[in-house]
């Protein structure tokens, strides 16, 4: 059956573009003035309290169905949608936050995280789309678990957790069956943060990010699941920033965002066995990494130019950066773990 391939694109405020390319020329802010706009109705306390909020979407994995963490009854809940379009269906009812849905590979499970009144300590949950039947994974109040990645083969779930004294996130794995938890990451000194575990599309590795908290350094990792063994990609002198945002289908690609180019943050490609790094922007505009095309041939990014982000698809065997034709504003790719999917043609 013939494919076609879809690309999830979200839109926090509205959404965005202009040209092709990331490097229009850079604004002066003293020369920047505000539109005035007198047909614009006033917008009162009323009207933004009834503002809905839209958030936190993932495909699944046959690309039919779309779950995403909306407002619409007052409370941050799951709905689900088909991906043709319709109005959505309430799929988890709570008086607690919901965010951060991941869909199992098999398509048979939703992993969410919710907290306990605001407090910030977050739980993990399974959810059966059939069902509806909910299971709190971790149940552990003083303890906060986020942020869950599935692992290829549906088994494990990968994620970050910090107890309420820790001042710093860890990373473990989860077995869904048996509940067993592996410390992939541990001993961390306390002024770093692991973040955003990808796993390889084997499940054999795993890359994460390692922040310094003044936000001035961080670095990759590569750790073999099985044998533990952890590889610094990103090895360097001072302070420059290197976060992973996917692995490419093969385990050979990084695709990173690093102010280590040129001192604004960049796009970049580091490959795994030599730490080579290559970049794909050299702009002066705040440029965010995305995400690997399922194929492989396309990579994806943000640029935040003169306050409208942007988005882009990058082909990267003629190296050709295409901007999407939205409207100008602020843009965020959807998706969960990839804004991409394949689905039958329409």
């Amino acid at each position: 059956m013939r494919t076609l391939l879809a690309l999830a694109v979200f839109g926090l405020i509205t959404t965005i573009l202009i040209s092709g390319q990331s490097s229009a020329f850079i604004t002066d802010p003293q020369q920047v003035t505000s539109r005035v706009r007198p047909e614009v109705p006033s917008f009162d306390l009323e009207k933004l309290y009834l503002t809905r909020l839209i958030d936190a979407t993932a495909w699944s994995p046959d690309g039919k169905q779309i779950v995403f963490v909306a407002n619409i009854s007052g409370r941050n809940n799951l709905w689900l949608m088909p991906a043709t379009g319709r109005w959505p269906v309430q799929f988890t009812v709570s008086n607690q936050r919901q965010t951060a849905p991941a869909w199992s590979p098999d398509g048979k499970f939703i992993a969410f995280m919710s907290d306990y009144d605001s407090d910030e300590q977050w739980d993990l949950f399974l959810s059966n789309p059939l069902s509806g039947e909910v299971v709190n994974l971790t149940k552990t109040k003083d303890i906060s678990e986020e942020s869950p990645v599935w692992s290829p083969d549906g088994k494990w779930l990968a994620y970050i957790v910090k107890p309420r004294t820790s001042s710093n996130y860890e990373i473990d794995l989860r077995d869904v069956t048996t509940k067993q938890v592996r410390h992939l990451t541990a001993d961390t000194p306390r002024e770093k943060n692991n973040i955003g575990p990808i796993w390889s599309k084997d499940g054999n590795s795993i890359v994460f990010t390692q922040q310094h908290a003044n936000g001035k350094d961080s670095n990759i990792f590569l750790v073999d699941v099985a044998a533990e063994k952890r590889t610094l990609l990103t090895p360097h002198g001072g302070e420059h920033n290197y976060i992973a945002t996917d692995l490419s289908a093969d385990g050979k690609l990084v695709l990173l965002t690093s102010n280590a180019g040129n001192g604004f943050d960049n796009v970049a490609l580091l490959e795994t066995r030599t730490k080579k790094i290559d970049w794909l922007t050299e702009d002066k505009w705040e440029t965010t990494s995305g995400r690997f095309s399922p194929d492989g041939k396309l990579a994806t990014w943000t640029a935040n130019i003169d306050g409208n982000q942007e988005i882009f698809t990058c082909d990267l065997g003629t190296r050709r950066t295409t901007a999407l034709p939205l409207p100008q504003g602020v843009n965020s790719f959807g998706g969960s773990e990839s804004p991409f999917t394949s689905r039958p043609a329409m």
